[in-house]
């Protein structure tokens, strides 16, 4: 059988039925009072101060997580506001309808070529190869301005006739990821598609940023030399006479050069009205700009359709002076 176990001796008279050999208890050093508070008892530890926790939320002295707003007044954008910058690939996000949030890409509106490949800037080649699609209005022509410069990327159809049409396919596109825009030519939405698909990315809250570069418009400008006071550009003249006419009727109090495109196949007849209209007024056609068979021809509407040859072939771009000869 076991035996019984000793009675537990107190500590205080512990050490007076120690044997002779044993060590006597380490003394407890003496604890002073903190300031302003009361003296601790000889040989007690004083308790733990309490832990610091922090302050709950609507305590005076704890900070507002919120934005700092006067009462009253609403927080975020006003409905229906499109703020650029708001948005992008680099974390942020944009909130919906719903208050279901997703990230906002970015639609780069590209100025491309007008005939030489070469005039096409760094910073579009960059965009182009860093986007995750294309919109183009010819794959194929915009498929050699890529191989040109070594770039591969996905390229979507987006042709003026049917423009409503590929909208929505890439609208989806720019819900996951950027895309650039171009078209065959020059910049896309001036005479050429990518209006709509420029408005419906605002309207989704998307982030657009236009990337400037070659234009015919500003290319026949400078060769004409009547860019002074500003410029007005009218796209592609009327096809119907009439209408025509009227329009170079209205030419006659202009105060600054006219820029507008004409078809190869019509420009014959848009110069003879104008030589009926204004004859002395000068004109500038600017013929195949920046490619080999280039041509401007400058002088009176008649003198220039003298001076055209036949037949007519390339993109043609007018400039129409403010001033008579």
């Amino acid at each position: 059988m076991r035996r019984d176990r000793a009675a537990a001796v107190p500590g205080a008279d512990r050490a007076r039925v120690r044997g002779p050999g044993r060590a006597a208890p380490r003394p407890v050093p003496a604890v002073r009072a903190a300031p302003g508070g009361a003296a601790p008892q000889a040989g007690v530890r004083p308790p733990d101060p309490p832990p610091r926790r922090p302050r709950r939320r609507g305590d005076p002295g704890q900070p507002r997580a919120g934005a700092r707003l006067r009462p009253g007044v609403p927080g975020g954008a006003a409905p229906g506001l499109a703020v650029p910058g708001a948005g992008g690939r680099d974390g942020r996000a944009h909130r919906g309808l719903g208050g279901v949030r997703r990230p906002l890409s970015t639609l780069y509106v590209v100025a491309t070529p007008i005939g030489n490949l070469e005039d096409v800037t760094l910073r579009a080649l960059r965009i182009l190869g860093e986007v995750d699609a294309i919109a183009a209005e010819d794959t194929r022509v915009t498929g050699r301005l890529l191989a040109r410069h070594g770039l591969r990327k996905r390229m979507l159809s987006y042709r003026a006739p049917v423009e409503e049409r590929t909208l929505p396919r890439v609208l989806d596109a720019l819900e996951s990821g950027d895309v650039a825009l171009v078209t065959d030519a020059g910049t896309p939405t001036l005479s050429d598609p990518g209006q709509r698909l420029v408005d419906a990315a605002w309207a989704a809250g998307h982030q657009v940023v236009p990337l400037p570069g070659p234009s015919a418009v500003t290319a026949a400008l400078s060769a004409a030399g009547w860019g002074g006071p500003g410029f007005c550009f009218a796209g592609y003249l009327p096809r119907k006479p009439g209408e025509l006419r009227r329009f170079f009727e209205g030419l006659r109090e202009a105060d600054r050069p006219t820029v507008a495109f004409e078809s190869p196949f019509r420009v014959r007849r848009a110069l003879a009205a104008l030589a009926e209209t204004l004859p002395d007024r000068p004109v500038a056609l600017a013929r195949e700009l920046t490619k080999v068979h280039e041509e401007v021809l400058r002088g009176t509407a008649a003198e220039v359709l003298a001076a055209l040859g036949e037949p007519v072939r390339g993109e043609i771009t007018l400039v129409i002076s403010h001033e008579p000869h």
